[in-house]
């Protein structure tokens, strides 16, 4: 009995590292330079949604902006719709994105909207970056 306590003891000891050590992290970059970063994503299962949080990247700030949003699977596990909103207002507009991704690299097309009109604007592309390369100023 000794041995079973101190097993199970020992399983939720480690569980919360076992749960971190699956969640990675996630890199994307638009058409126009700007790399998203989201920290610690979860696994993401058909008919399922996860939240999304990041820092925004941009060459020309200098400095990082957080984003918040949340990724949901269809069914089918075909495809993953992404929206997220990134807080700049010291460096210009905050806005949203939204976009249809394929993987779980979270990579796609979709569209911004920089005005708060809640109206895509641009059109974006995201492409998938390892965040190896990725500098946070």
């Amino acid at each position: 009995m000794k041995r079973y306590v101190l097993g199970v003891f020992s399983f939720f000891l480690f569980l919360p590292f076992a749960c971190e050590a699956a969640a990675k992290d996630i890199c994307v970059m638009s058409d126009s330079g700007i790399i998203i970063i989201f920290k610690k994503v979860a696994d993401l299962k058909p008919a399922d949604v996860i939240p999304l949080t990041g820092l925004y990247v941009a060459t020309v700030s200098g400095a990082p902006f957080p984003c918040v949003g949340a990724a949901a699977m269809n069914a089918g596990g075909s495809s993953i719709q992404v929206g997220i909103y990134c807080h700049t207002m010291v460096a210009g507009n905050s806005f949203t994105w939204a976009w249809t991704a394929k993987d779980d690299t979270l990579a796609g097309v979709g569209v911004d909207d920089e005005d708060g009109d809640y109206k895509g604007e641009d059109a974006v592309t995201l492409s998938s970056v390892d965040c190896g390369t990725v500098r946070v100023p």
